[in-house]
């Protein structure tokens, strides 16, 4: 699933000598948000926290949760995806690519690979433990409570089980079982015909995330490397997924 100059000369010479002249900068206009293009902002009602969206290309996205003083932001891209969480007072980031997650932090940086994950595992653990951003990142994420049908919340359910995973929660990934669950015995009506209702694109995008969740369960249940949230290479099959839904799912919706 994927998404889908000016000329004038004159005037522009005559601002550029004027410049010149008068030795006075040019105004270039504000600089491209590297986030990409705010697609979807809203404020969650239980926590106050701030929910924002924004999309690069189609298959690069970050959210980002702003709750008191702290800042969680994911970047879902091709081929590795990125969470950081920043507080007052700390810092980390969790770099997940093929084969190697990367965790980084005031206190150091861990790299783990698949060959290296027995021994290098609990000085990873023992860094994400110690971490206070760590802590009020995942407490800021479960007090956050989107509506359960949209994909703000299949976005934000995989990234807590994520980091809950790195020490041993899995009340998230318990979560998600269930609302998978839930959404895929729910009656489903389908129109005959190409456009598309949002109820219907709805129902789509769901179906679609519930299979790319049932594929990461069982690629992490049969993958050598052992642990919840260091199967990296699932993870970035997921992400890849995760991403090329959500962004069908806003297309879907704008022209239906």
């Amino acid at each position: 699933m994927t998404m889908r100059i000016l000329s004038h000369v004159g005037a522009a010479l005559f601002v550029a000598s004027c410049a010149a002249t008068f030795d006075v900068p040019v105004f270039a206009g504000p600089p491209a948000d590297p986030r990409g293009k705010l697609i979807h902002r809203t404020v969650d009602a239980a926590s106050g926290a701030v929910v924002r969206l924004y999309q690069r290309t189609p298959s690069d996205l970050t959210m980002e949760i702003e709750g008191g003083e702290v800042l969680f932001t994911k970047r879902f891209g091709i081929p590795s995806s990125e969470i950081t969480i920043a507080s007052a007072k700390d810092r980390i980031a969790f770099v997940v690519a093929p084969m190697l997650l990367t965790v980084s932090s005031p206190s150091g940086t861990v790299r783990m690979t698949p060959a290296t994950a027995e021994t290098i595992k609990p000085r990873l653990e023992a860094l994400i433990r110690s971490s206070s951003a760590y802590r009020a990142g995942v407490a800021l994420l479960k007090r956050v409570t989107v509506n359960d049908r949209t994909p703000l919340n299949l976005l934000i359910l995989p990234a807590r089980a994520f980091l809950e995973g790195a020490v041993g929660d899995n009340t998230a990934r318990v979560a998600m079982r269930e609302w998978a669950r839930r959404v895929s015995v729910a009656p489903r009506i389908v129109r005959v015909g190409f456009q598309k209702s949002p109820g219907e694109c709805w129902e789509l995008y769901s179906q679609e995330a519930i299979e790319a969740w049932i594929e990461l369960e069982d690629c992490i249940k049969s993958a050598p490397w052992p642990g919840w949230p260091y199967s990296t290479a699932c993870w970035g099959i997921y992400n890849i997924r995760a991403v090329g839904a959500a962004a069908w799912w806003a297309k879907c919706v704008s022209i239906s």
